[in-house]
């Protein structure tokens, strides 16, 4: 009240005595350092302003007394508090502006102290920049990680490793020119072999077919290839009679010159009969032919004995007669060092000089390629739920998988396909997500006296060796049935090797156990992404059929689905599926969802397309009381998918449909609504219900109908 009355003296007085009983409120010791500020007592205002940040310690109690320093004009001792903040925290945004403010109207006291801070800022900002290049490239996002690679090199101008990725990269990304002179500039620096080759092949993509194949045919005189049959026989025999310890036979391996040496003779006889054995592993032979019938030979060697143990490269000099006979070693160097496997680049030469001669033979080719810049093929996805920086081709990928995070100039939230682009703010980042656990709730009733409930528990370590993802999943189901409830759990373990995965689970109920045993393959081809699975369980769990509790009818589920999403915004999804059961019935069925308009209109955050999508199914044993089982089932509904926008915590997304059923002459019809977001790059969760009658089409008197709610809420880090 006194501050209020424009008497800061008063109010310090009356702070003071409350201190005095509660000397850890830090916000009373500040009021009173911008009191005594205020009242220009300088002496005491600072000293205890600095107190204050000193135990308070954040970033913003420092930034406050730098900034009372600047507004009272002790510039230096501004810039001294916004020195020591800017070593802890580099991208305190606010505390770079003040200094440049500082800096700016008072250039004297620019020194080399505070060109340090700035060049720890930029340093950071630089890694940060490659850490998004490198990430987007090796996730096959190559056109994406060129601006971050461009970034990054104007501050690193002479890193020419990163150049080296950076034309890797290019070349990917369909810019044959740009990429040929990253190639041009890494082997003046690096004289790299395979910086060569991929020069001359960029340089045949832009249609200087005779530069390219010039560098081609003299590369391929200088680069190691896979063993020849004669030389693999040679060192395969040379291998075994240094095993062997027999140096009558080992001898025989060398030139003359070699073993007329008594020295070395001397030594080996020793060296051979005081070892009781003798092991060589050799890793990766390559050779190149170096002069007339001579040949160099490399490889990674494993030498063990009972006495000595040592690894590292070996390189042989071996000189043979016409045609690769009689060959003998006429000098070999060792030296220690850990195995890197290298890949032979002599296939690659051969290959590329094969594209050239077709290239020669159509001129016209040539010139198409070297006008090429978009990526001809699609990019297959391996890890789900990545964030991207702005110009990946988000076609190829599936709806709910990736959330972009636009750039620093804020665009509207557009719908392409199934995929949501989300303005999420400045500094595009990208992240893969490791590790994902959390929770799903599933509910399903209808007007047949039938309910089933699920809640399950799930977490997945992806990547936990290089292509191995392992994860585990628990529940407890509840089935209903006229009255009769029955409760149960299930568990299981699923293991994914690359795109082939494999679940093996159990469903236990108080009188019944059995085994789920479940198998997925995922594979690509353009746009198309194929899975092809298989399951073996209850079927009570299709809840389309809705067998009865006690009937313990199993069933064979194999399912081929299709999903591809095209640059004018459709989508299609396609799904082939048989159930072969125990009692002999088997069903096919046939759906598809495709998305067959899209406005590409976007007002505020309001986004909405047309779909038609169609259920049919057919049974080889119709009307058998066993489940429910007709001959021929059909359900095709023109439907209308809208979504709202309100933050990235907070989407609306709904769902109308209505269509025809040819078989039953009715008219099925759906509509739900679910509320999903995403906070950050951690907490997720979508939640919601739908009603409908398209399970069962026709099955009850009455008409049937069902509602399905489904509650799904994970955490990713």
């Amino acid at each position: 009240l006194y501050m209020l009355d424009h008497r800061p003296g008063e109010a310090i007085r009356y702070w003071r005595i409350y201190l005095k009983s509660r000397p850890e409120d830090l916000e009373i010791l500040k009021k009173i350092a911008l009191a005594q500020i205020s009242m220009k007592d300088d002496y005491h205002g600072f000293g205890n302003l600095e107190e204050y940040a000193l135990k308070k310690g954040s970033g913003e109690a420092y930034l406050l007394l730098a900034k009372n320093y600047y507004w009272r004009g002790y510039e230096q001792a501004a810039l001294d508090v916004l020195h020591d903040l800017l070593l802890r925290d580099p991208q305190n945004k606010e505390a770079l502006k003040l200094k440049g403010k500082i800096l700016k109207t008072h250039p004297r006291y620019i020194n080399d102290r505070e060109e340090s801070t700035t060049k720890i800022y930029w340093e950071n900002l630089a890694r940060k920049e490659l850490y998004i290049a490198d990430t987007l490239y090796f996730d096959g996002h190559e056109e994406s990680a060129l601006e971050y690679y461009r970034n990054y090199l104007r501050l690193h101008p002479d890193d020419y490793e990163v150049h080296y990725r950076y034309a890797f990269a290019l070349e990917k990304a369909g810019h044959p020119a740009e990429a040929a002179g990253e190639f041009a500039l890494v082997q003046k620096v690096k004289k790299r072999n395979q910086a060569l080759y991929h020069y001359a092949y960029n340089l045949m993509k832009t249609g200087r077919l005779d530069e390219a194949e010039k560098i081609l045919r003299r590369l391929r005189k200088e680069v190691y290839r896979k063993l020849s049959p004669q030389l693999e026989t040679f060192i395969n025999g040379w291998k075994r009679a240094w095993e062997s310890r027999n140096f009558n036979t080992y001898h025989t391996f060398y030139d003359p010159k070699i073993t007329q040496n008594r020295a070395w003779v001397d030594y080996k006889r020793t060296l051979f009969s005081h070892l009781k054995h003798i092991s060589v592993t050799i890793k990766n032979p390559l050779f190149k032919p170096i002069a007339p019938n001579r040949y160099q030979i490399r490889f990674f060697q494993i030498y063990q004995s009972d006495k000595h143990r040592d690894e590292g490269y070996k390189t042989l000099i071996i000189q043979c007669q016409k045609g690769m006979r009689a060959c003998r070693i006429v000098k070999e160097r060792w030296q220690r060092g850990p195995y890197k496997k290298r890949t032979p680049l002599y296939p690659s030469i051969e290959h590329a000089l094969q594209e050239l001669k077709r290239l020669r033979l159509q001129p016209q080719k040539a010139r198409l390629s070297s006008s090429h810049k978009g990526m001809s093929q699609p990019i297959p996805l391996k890890y789900r739920d990545i964030y991207l920086a702005p110009g990946i081709r988000k076609d190829l990928l599936k709806k709910e998988e990736v959330f972009e995070i636009a750039k620093a100039k804020p665009e509207p939230v557009k719908k392409v396909g199934q995929i949501y682009a989300q303005n999420m703010g400045a500094n595009p980042t990208i992240w893969r997500v490791k590790n994902r656990g959390g929770v799903r709730g599933h509910h399903y009733r209808d007007n047949d006296d039938f309910c089933l409930d699920s809640a399950d528990l799930f977490y997945t370590r992806l990547r936990l060796g290089e292509e191995m993802d392992v994860g585990l999943d628990a529940g407890v189901i509840r089935v209903a049935q006229h009255a009769a409830s029955h409760r149960g759990f299930r568990i299981g373990s699923t293991l994914r090797y690359g795109d082939l995965s494999f679940r093996l689970g159990m469903n236990r109920f108080k009188d019944f156990i059995e085994s789920v045993p479940g198998v997925k393959y995922r594979f690509f081809y353009k746009q198309h992404h194929f899975t092809l699975q298989y399951t073996r369980q209850n079927a009570l769990f299709y809840t389309y059929n809705l067998t009865p509790y006690d009937k313990r009818i199993r069933a064979d589920h194999f399912a081929l689905n299709d999903y591809a999403a095209f640059e004018n915004g459709m989508s299609l999804w396609a799904s082939l599926g048989f159930n072969r059961f125990d009692n002999g019935d088997v069903e096919t069925v046939p759906q598809f969802d495709w998305i067959f308009y899209n406005p590409h209109i976007t007002k505020q955050n309001f986004h909405w397309d047309l779909a038609l999508e169609g259920w049919y199914t057919a049974h080889t044993k119709p009307h058998h009381g066993d489940f429910y089982s007709p001959s021929f089932a059909d359900s095709t509904l023109v439907r209308l998918d809208a979504d709202y926008i309100f933050s990235p915590l907070f989407k609306i997304s709904a769902q109308v449909g209505a269509g025809h059923s040819f078989h039953d002459e009715n008219n099925p019809y759906k509509y739900g609504i679910w509320l999903q977001g995403r906070r950050n790059d951690t907490l997720y969760y979508k939640l919601g219900c739908l009603q409908s009658n398209t399970a069962r089409i026709g099955s009850l008197s009455g008409g049937y109908h069902y509602i399905e709610c489904n509650a799904d809420i994970g955490y990713l880090w």
